[in-house]
């Protein structure tokens, strides 16, 4: 391979449908640990993610804020929050 040669395009790790699983399982009150190991990808990507783009940060915030609110909800015996905007 010469200096000018580029070198060949890599799959990005964090497809739109692995950010809908993320948000997806933050919402059901898992953690990122448990989230990313599930999902196939490092606990490092989600938070690059959430460093460059602020779209995916608000939507994490809510959703995992939604997910303790239904573990919560769930403890105590009370019915089940809908679903969380983010995660749709």
């Amino acid at each position: 391979m010469s200096s000018t040669a580029l070198a060949p395009a890599r799959a990005p790790r964090f497809t739109p449908e692995r950010r809908h699983t993320v948000l997806a399982r933050l919402e059901n009150g898992m953690t990122v640990t448990a989230t990313t190991a599930e999902t196939g990808i490092t606990t490092a990507v989600v938070y690059q993610r959430r460093r460059r783009d602020t779209a995916f940060t608000r939507d994490t915030g809510q959703t995992r804020a939604c997910g303790r609110e239904r573990a919560s909800r769930r403890s105590q015996g009370a019915s089940a929050l809908r679903s969380c905007p983010a995660s749709r």
